[in-house]
């Protein structure tokens, strides 16, 4: 399986490399609790690889909204930040919007994009999309 550095199971080994959680890592945590929850609501099973690499590509854009970046500068960051494979990336999300599109939630999917939707929608909508709706939600909330 892989390693998600931002599990809140996961425990560093006692004694060695804790640190105090600081308010940027309590950010992120949050952020990606709520990001891995609409993955989930979107595709249902967020236990492939490939949901974990939409989730850290949608964590990037969220950091850089209300800009849009170029998803080959999404997937270099999210590869740095999460230590994943920045060659991987790009066939890893295709494949999460393949199978949230084929098995997942589709009304979930229309619901987040405002609209019906006749086709596949790319990679990098399905990302942008997400952190959109994702940051108009904190806003709310705030």
């Amino acid at each position: 399986m892989y390693n998600d550095p931002i599990d809140s199971q996961q425990k560093p080994p006692s004694g060695e490399g804790q640190r105090e959680i600081g308010r940027g890592d309590r950010d992120m945590m949050e952020q990606m609790s709520a990001i891995k929850e609409l993955v989930t609501l979107l595709g249902g099973n967020r236990a492939r690889h490939c949901y974990y690499v939409l989730c850290c590509a949608i964590y990037v854009a969220l950091k850089h909204y209300p800009d849009e970046p170029r998803m080959r500068d999404i997937c270099a960051e999210a590869a740095a930040l999460f230590c994943l494979n920045a060659d991987a990336l790009p066939k890893a999300l295709s494949r999460a919007v393949i199978d949230i599109w084929e098995t997942g939630d589709r009304s979930a999917l229309e619901k987040l994009f405002r609209r019906c939707l006749v086709e596949r929608p790319t990679p990098k909508c399905v990302v942008l999309v997400a952190a959109q709706y994702l940051k108009q939600e904190e806003m709310r909330s705030a």
